[in-house]
């Protein structure tokens, strides 16, 4: 069996806010995530995402989707029902 990355609910948060609009700042998602409240954390959490092909940063200190973070936030009630199936849709 496939060992898929966990997405934490900041994760969930930070690609839905991603889709919503493309190329932001940490600092500027820090203001609209509920989960935390530490800018530390956020870019802990967007280099999780980084590593795992989610976001790029295609400018020094903005993020944006990559088509994999595309589908994945377009996925992501799927993924508390089946990560297998939600990680299949994601690759």
């Amino acid at each position: 069996m496939t060992q898929h990355p966990s997405l934490l609910d900041t994760d969930h948060e930070l690609l839905e806010l991603l889709h919503e609009e493309s190329r932001q700042t940490p600092s500027m998602l820090l203001t609209k995530v509920e989960s935390t409240d530490s800018k530390q954390y956020v870019q802990n959490r967007l280099k999780h995402l980084r590593d795992n092909e989610l976001v790029h940063r295609p400018d020094r200190g903005i993020y944006e989707l990559t088509a994999r973070g595309e589908r994945a936030a377009a996925n992501l009630d799927l993924y508390s029902e089946d990560r297998d199936a939600f990680w299949t849709r994601v690759h």
